[in-house]
C-alpha cells in the first residue's frame, strides 16, 4: 500500500537575493507550485515524473547521505518524484526545483522530522550536491512554507565579506539552525497584494553567481555596497512585515529593483532584461511596483501593488502569473 504523498512547495526570492551570500537578510516565499514525493513498495525502481530525470540519482543519493542510511540504492527504489508542478509547457520554471526536490525525498524518507530538522538534513544535502555554493534559502523555504527571513551566520562570499554582517541586529524569533537563521511564519503586509509574472526566459543563477564573485574579486567595495543596499531593503521589507506597513513595503521593493539593476551594472550581468523593463514602464502606469526575483536574467518578476487599489490585470495577461499574496 503506498504511502500518503507528501509536498515541499518551490520559492520565489523576494529581497536579499545576491546579498544573502555575503550574511545579510533575504525574504523568500513559498509558492503554491511544489514537488511531491511518494513511497509505493514493491515499485522496485526510482521514479521521476514531469522531467527527464528518472536516471538522475545525485540527488536522492545526496539525501541519503544527509540522513545517514545506510541502505544504498534499495531504499529509493519505492520512491517517486513528481516535479511537474515546476514546469509549464515543458519549460522549466525557475523556482529552485532542486530544493523543493531534496526538502520532499527528505520528508518521504523520515516523515517523523519537524521542519527545523528537514531542513537541517536537506541544507547538508543540498550543499553537498552543490558543492558547498547556494545560500540555502531556497531550501528553508520548501521546508518552513509560507514567508520567512533567512541569513547565513557567515559569508559565504570570498573575504573580505564580514562588511555585510556588521550591524545586522538579532531578530526576536529567529531559530538559528546549522550556519543560519530563520524567522518563520511572516505575515505580509495585509493591503498588499503580490504576483510574479514569468518572464518567458529562463535564468541561470550559476553563470549569474559565478560573474558576481569575478566582480567581487575586481572591484569589492563598490559590489560590497551594493549588496549592503539591497540587504538594507530587505530589512525595510521586514520591518513593514512586522508594522504592517505596505507603503515602506513597496517603496523597498521598487528600491530593490533599482538595486539590483546597479549590481547588474557593476557585475556586467544581464540582471534587468528588457522582458523586465518592459513591465516595468507598463506597471508605473497602473500604479504597481516590479522588481526581479531570484538571480534575475529572467524567470519571474514580482509584482506588487496596494490590495484597495484596481489589480493592474494587463499585467498578467498571456503569461504565467503566480498568486503570492
Amino acid at each position: 500500500m503506498p504511502a500518503p504523498a507528501v509536498s515541499a512547495p518551490a520559492k520565489l526570492f523576494l529581497f536579499g537575493e545576491y546579498a544573502v551570500l555575503g550574511g545579510a537578510r533575504a525574504l523568500v516565499q513559498a509558492t503554491g507550485r511544489c514537488v511531491t514525493a511518494r513511497l509505493t513498495p514493491g515499485q522496485n525502481a526510482y521514479r521521476v515524473v514531469g522531467a527527464d530525470l528518472s536516471a538522475e540519482l545525485a540527488l536522492p543519493r545526496a539525501a541519503l547521505n544527509a540522513l545517514q542510511r545506510t541502505d544504498g540504492d534499495a531504499a529509493l527504489h519505492d520512491l517517486t518524484l513528481d516535479v511537474s508542478a515546476l514546469y509549464e509547457r515543458g519549460q522549466k520554471l525557475g523556482l529552485g526545483s532542486s530544493a523543493a526536490s531534496t526538502v520532499a525525498i527528505i520528508k518521504a524518507l523520515a516523515p517523523h522530522l519537524s521542519p527545523a530538522q528537514t531542513f537541517e538534513v536537506a541544507h547538508r544535502a543540498h550543499r553537498a550536491l552543490q558543492g558547498g555554493r547556494g545560500s540555502g534559502a531556497d531550501v528553508a523555504s520548501s521546508a518552513f512554507g509560507g514567508t520567512i527571513a533567512y541569513r547565513l551566520t557567515t559569508s559565504s562570499l570570498p573575504a573580505p565579506a564580514d562588511l555585510l554582517l556588521r550591524d545586522l541586529p538579532p531578530r526576536d524569533g529567529e531559530a538559528y539552525i546549522a550556519d543560519a537563521a530563520i524567522l518563520p511564519a511572516l505575515q505580509l503586509p495585509t493591503d498588499l497584494k503580490l504576483s510574479a509574472v514569468w518572464t518567458g526566459e529562463p535564468a541561470s543563477s550559476v553563470s549569474f553567481i559565478k560573474g558576481l564573485t569575478a566582480a567581487w574579486h575586481k572591484d569589492f567595495e563598490k559590489v560590497a555596497s551594493t549588496l549592503q543596499a539591497l540587504g538594507h531593503q530587505a530589512e525595510r521589507a521586514l520591518d513593514a512585515c512586522l508594522t504592517d506597513d505596505t507603503a515602506v513595503w513597496l517603496d523597498a521593493l521598487g528600491e530593490g529593483d533599482r538595486g539590483m539593476e546597479r549590481l547588474g551594472e557593476i557585475c556586467d550581468l544581464p540582471i534587468i532584461t528588457p522582458a523586465h523593463r518592459r513591465l516595468r514602464e507598463q506597471a508605473r502606469t497602473l500604479g504597481a511596483r516590479v522588481k526581479p526575483s531570484g538571480a534575475g536574467g529572467g524567470d519571474f518578476s514580482l509584482v506588487a501593488w496596494h490590495r484597495s487599489q484596481p489589480a493592474p490585470t494587463a499585467l498578467f495577461e498571456n503569461t504565467i502569473t503566480l498568486e503570492l499574496h
